[in-house]
């Protein structure tokens, strides 16, 4: 039986699709799936290469800004090749009344056991026989031109449990030399996550509702992980997905101890998400010790009211600022994110947010990126949006959600016009133009050698690579 997974976003940062990697290697070392190949729009033409490995089945999986772009391409599976497709991730998990009748069933929340589920049955009748889909936990399907959703399954626990994600199925190519952001050097960077979920509840982050609970890999597991990386693929920095990675500080040290133990501490280099209030000299000698470089930010604004109302008081926009100092005073590279067009904020409120970015560039920050905001299912935004009649659960015109639509940011107030608002926009943008010019400047200075080498043998590479660091959010907002 042959399985494809299938990605179709082009990334110019060349994001792994490790999500994919693990429903991979789960169904094989849990079922026996052998035949199961990652199809990738970063290095391949999706239907031309489902057309040469002709799947059994097809599995696509996708945020909310690519539902409508998954949903095309489901259903060209569908007329070209006329077999079952499978929709999964973020979207589908957080609006399950939005399920596209081009896919066969959907699997909601964590994939690894529902979709290793949905296969065995797939394999044992040839076929997704409704009635015996309604006896699997996590799913979403029609039936009779009613949609049916089974009964919620409960999360791996403990994660522990889930395989290392075997990176053999994934590209070659995320595994070649590349400048990376704040590593100081050319090298080869590997994601990893060592736990899921986070206890917070900002409002606009769909995060805690799609994991629920906090989940942390033991440290044993993390470095096996990080020592699987090294040897096989050559991997000196690792970029770690969690959406908060010093939630647990004991378990930093113990982690930095077995990698000193191991011998490998010196010759690595991290990268993380931290939020400015758990910011302290502890945490940050932690992540130091740990050969952290790069911690990134989601401070999302410089006003103090909107900033409460987005992260529920749980920080300060004083708080914000002192994480970028106490930061710079470890020397981490600091990168950040902040949010303009929330509901109520004004114009004056914005601007307070441009004085941030300007406090970010005179204390050394790194790298500050903006975004309009955007309402996504799952999130309280969400409900506020629909109150307001800008978005709906079924019916939706998806492509309308984008972090960069100036032209139409859905949650600005009445009181407020969109000409007013783009200009205050592009103005933020423009005070980000220092840190594109620091970046490239710091990668020379660094790594002069390398940086002129790769310019010259891969300037395609170069210029993506130059793009992607300057407009991806390491906050991952664009997840949610």
């Amino acid at each position: 039986m042959k399985i494809a997974l299938v990605t179709i976003v082009k990334d110019r940062d060349l994001v792994s699709p490790i999500t994919l990697a693990y429903l991979a290697t789960y169904i094989r070392e849990k079922g026996g799936f052998n035949d199961v190949k990652i199809i990738d729009a970063n290095f391949e033409d999706p239907m031309t290469e489902l057309k040469r490995y002709k799947p059994d089945v097809v599995g696509l999986s996708a945020m909310t800004i690519f539902i409508g772009d998954v949903s095309n391409m489901a259903q060209r599976i569908k007329e070209e090749l006329n077999i079952p497709v499978i929709l999964g991730g973020v979207h589908i998990s957080t609006c399950p009344v939005s399920m596209p009748k081009c896919f066969d069933v959907a699997v909601s929340g964590e994939g690894e056991q529902t979709f290793l589920e949905l296969m065995e049955s797939f394999r044992r009748e040839g076929k997704f026989d409704k009635e015996k889909l309604k006896d699997i936990k996590g799913l979403v399907f029609w039936k009779d031109d009613k949609l049916v959703q089974t009964e919620l399954r409960p999360q791996i626990d403990p994660i522990d449990d889930i395989p290392v994600p075997d990176r053999d199925y994934m590209h070659k190519g995320y595994f070649k030399k590349k400048m990376v952001s704040g590593a100081g050097k050319h090298t080869r960077e590997g994601t990893i996550l060592t736990s899921r979920g986070c206890p917070f509840k900002c409002i606009f982050c769909s995060t805690a509702h799609f994991w629920k609970t906090v989940r942390f890999h033991s440290p044993e597991r993390v470095v096996e992980e990080i020592m699987l990386l090294r040897e096989k693929y050559k991997v000196k920095h690792y970029s770690v997905w969690d959406d908060l990675f010093p939630a647990n500080v004991k378990r930093l040290k113990d982690i930095r101890d077995i990698l000193k133990e191991r011998g490998v501490l010196d010759d690595m280099t991290i990268a993380c998400q931290a939020r400015s209030d758990s910011i302290n000299d502890d945490v940050c000698q932690t992540l130091k010790s740990l050969n952290t470089k790069t911690i990134g930010f989601g401070f999302e604004s410089g006003s103090e009211r909107v900033l409460a109302y987005l992260k529920k008081n749980t920080t300060t926009v004083e708080k914000n600022r002192q994480a970028i100092v106490t930061c710079k005073k470890y020397g981490f590279a600091v990168y950040g994110s902040l949010i303009f067009g929330t509901p109520t904020e004004t114009i004056a409120e914005m601007r307070e947010t441009i004085d941030f970015i300007k406090f970010a560039k005179e204390n050394g920050a790194d790298g500050i990126w903006c975004f309009v905001m955007t309402p996504f299912p799952g999130t309280d935004m969400w409900e506020v949006a629909k109150q307001r009649g800008k978005v709906s659960d079924e019916g939706m015109n998806w492509d309308i959600l984008t972090h960069q639509n100036m032209d139409n940011p859905l949650l600005l107030d009445e009181s407020i016009s969109r000409e007013e608002f783009k200009n205050v926009f592009l103005e933020a943008r423009e005070e980000l133009n220092f840190f594109r010019i620091k970046y490239i400047k710091q990668n020379i200075r660094s790594d002069f050698t390398g940086t002129t080498k790769t310019a010259i043998t891969h300037p395609r590479d170069t210029a993506k690579t130059i793009m992607g660091v300057l407009s991806k959010n390491r906050m991952r907002i664009s997840k949610k």
